[in-house]
């Protein structure tokens, strides 16, 4: 069960982030799709994105279960303790 410590904790991260994310956000609100960086990142091959597609999709997955399995393990302990 969170305490309310967790929580203001979650709070304050999420708070961090947005603040964090400011500069991004209107980067990208600001975007320009004739600009030199966007024409040569839709010029690179759709193989190449298809590939690092596939790369995260394949990290993602393999971080879903490595903390699947630490979960248990965490679990597994405090249950042992």
């Amino acid at each position: 069960m969170p305490t309310p410590h967790h929580r203001r904790i979650g709070r304050e991260s999420i708070s961090l982030m947005a603040i964090l994310a400011g500069p991004q956000i209107m980067q990208a609100w600001r975007h320009d799709p004739n600009a030199p960086e966007a024409r040569a990142y839709y010029g690179v091959p759709l193989g190449h994105r298809v590939q690092h597609a596939v790369y995260y999709i394949a990290l993602a997955a393999f971080l879903a279960v490595m903390s699947h399995d630490v979960h248990q393990m965490l679990q597994g302990m405090h249950a042992g303790a």
